[in-house]
């Protein structure tokens, strides 16, 4: 088993300083999005996580993750592990969904906050690309359509009148957060490659464990049968529990 110390991933090693910067531009990017109401039926948090951008990640670490128990943060890795090891187009309801409510939504990424809120074309294409490198039918996604429940709140609906946030509007919130990454010191071609843009329990099992494990995780993923990763998966839950309690 990994060490199960902190440590960012692929060479970057960004300063506190730098970190609290990226969370607090981060926000600011947050303001173009217009509040929104929603009947909770948390059907898109139940399907997944949609992925998010690492100064993101951290903005959820230090403002939810860091603040937890031990007991809490290893029931979190392994909610995480679980999901990693579970097929593609499985369901796999957010590791951050609790009482049919976010327990982070303070601090939630931008693809969460512009969800409902998408232009249907990008989403179509954004769902298409999706289906295409899974090799499968776009309606085969748990989440092939946005929720038709998120509405734009009264006191922004004047800004917003299609209820949509343009298009132009995300790919220069998408620029700034891919500009803050930079900062911390990710590497071009690990943006380019789509290693910049991972889910929450992605980036939780890296910063975790780091990228050999992952690596070696991929491998369980692929070559275990079901069985065998419901016992891998209390193996090191009981492995991280022993941990703790030396």
């Amino acid at each position: 088993m990994a060490d199960y110390v902190n440590r960012h991933p692929f060479g970057m090693d960004p300063s506190e300083d730098q970190i609290a910067d990226a969370v607090a531009e981060a926000k600011k990017v947050y303001e173009g999005i217009p509040a929104t109401t929603c009947d909770h039926r948390v059907d898109c948090c139940s399907a997944g996580c949609p992925n998010m951008y690492y100064n993101e990640f951290l903005a959820i670490r230090r403002g939810v993750v860091d603040k937890m128990s031990k007991k809490e943060r290893i029931d979190l890795t392994i909610g995480c592990v679980q999901r990693y090891l579970q097929h593609q187009l499985e369901l796999k309801p957010c590791v951050f969904l609790k009482d049919n409510m976010c327990s982070v939504y303070e601090h939630r990424h931008l693809k969460c906050r512009l969800y409902g809120l998408i232009p249907d074309s990008l989403y179509s294409w954004i769902t298409k690309t999706v289906a295409d490198d899974m090799q499968v039918d776009r309606k085969c996604l748990p989440l092939c359509n946005q929720c038709q429940f998120v509405k734009v709140a009264p006191e922004d609906a004047e800004r917003f009148p299609d209820g949509k946030v343009p298009e132009s509007d995300i790919k220069k919130m998408e620029k700034r957060l891919i500009s803050l990454d930079k900062k911390l010191g990710m590497k071009k071609e690990i943006q380019e490659d789509g290693f910049g843009f991972l889910t929450y329990h992605d980036w939780h099992l890296l910063f975790e464990f780091g990228e050999e494990w992952m690596e070696k995780l991929t491998q369980l993923r692929i070559n275990l049968k079901e069985k065998q990763k419901e016992q891998f998966v209390e193996s090191l839950k009981n492995a991280l529990e022993s941990k703790l309690e030396g």
